[in-house]
């Protein structure tokens, strides 16, 4: 968008949209894709994540659907479910939060992408939250955001 052309951007998702958030942060710099000052990941995946529709409840076509369900596209292709998400490219500082008693999406994702992250030399913090689970109690979200605005402060000029 023009008014945050040439400024620093940051993207923070939850879930669904951390996994997107780290997407964007490995995807080839273009015309169409900022230049990230920051990403930060709650509750996300260290690979793509099939995708999900509410009509496919039904028994009879739910393994049929679930098999071939993509979530993500881009320039036209489809991202494979279960390709590891290549953060090695992320050239931002990442904050990774997650909650220990998740079970949705286990914290372990979250350590994936630690591990990978460190591995390649990146900068990385994290905020492992012991007793929280995919939806955040409200005490939990506060401190979320106090870490997420700490972080934003020190790694945005």
């Amino acid at each position: 968008h023009e008014s945050v052309r040439n400024k620093p951007v940051a993207i923070h998702g939850i879930s669904r949209g951390a996994e997107l958030a780290m997407i964007i942060a490995t995807l080839s710099p273009d015309s169409t894709v900022p230049r990230l000052a920051a990403v930060s990941s709650l509750s996300g995946s260290d690979r793509i994540v099939k995708g999900f529709s509410w009509k496919w409840s039904k028994k009879s076509r739910k393994k049929a659907a679930h098999r071939k369900a993509r979530a993500w596209l881009w320039k036209g292709e489809y991202l494979i479910p279960g390709t590891p998400i290549p953060v090695e490219r992320c050239d931002a500082p990442v904050l990774l939060i997650h909650g220990l008693k998740d079970r949705i999406w286990k914290a372990k994702r979250s350590k994936r992408l630690e591990r990978r992250l460190k591995a390649a030399g990146k900068y990385v913090e994290t905020f492992y939250m012991a007793d929280e689970g995919h939806i955040l109690s409200l005490l939990a979200v506060n401190r979320v955001t106090a870490r997420l605005v700490a972080f934003l402060d020190k790694v945005i000029p």
